[in-house]
């Protein structure tokens, strides 16, 4: 599993709901939904198709300098980091893992995720 830079994480994304909108306008003009009759299928197709067309694959334009990482990507990562590969890193491996991807110093890691309270679980005052 990689970090995804913001620019192209949202090209992704964009790019899968056009594929899965295709896919849907597929599926509805091949007559596999039921209820529908062939004309109300070719409308629906149709809709989905120009809505497809219509989808942003570029972010739109805002003011400031790109972010150097996307805090979600990060944290799915370092969720992915600690529970699931195998051998498992620590709460400080996997900020230094996420801080050599994105290139970025490990305390501006820390300071998205505790700005986001990604980390190791609280200690409970007792």
């Amino acid at each position: 599993m990689q970090l995804v830079p913001p620019s192209e994480l949202f090209e992704f994304i964009s790019r899968a709901q056009i594929s899965f909108l295709d896919n849907a306008a597929d599926a509805i003009e091949s007559g596999t939904l039921e209820g529908f009759g062939p004309e109300a299928l070719r409308r629906i197709a149709a809709a989905l198709r120009q809505l497809a067309d219509e989808t942003p694959v570029k972010p739109p334009r805002k003011k400031g300098g790109e972010p150097k990482f996307s805090r979600g990507s990060a944290r799915l990562l370092y969720l992915y980091l600690t529970t699931l590969k195998e051998p498992r890193m620590n709460h400080t491996q996997a900020i230094a893992e996420i801080g050599e991807q994105a290139d970025v110093s490990i305390e501006a890691v820390k300071r998205a995720f505790k700005t986001h309270g990604v980390g190791p679980p609280k200690k409970k005052k007792t």
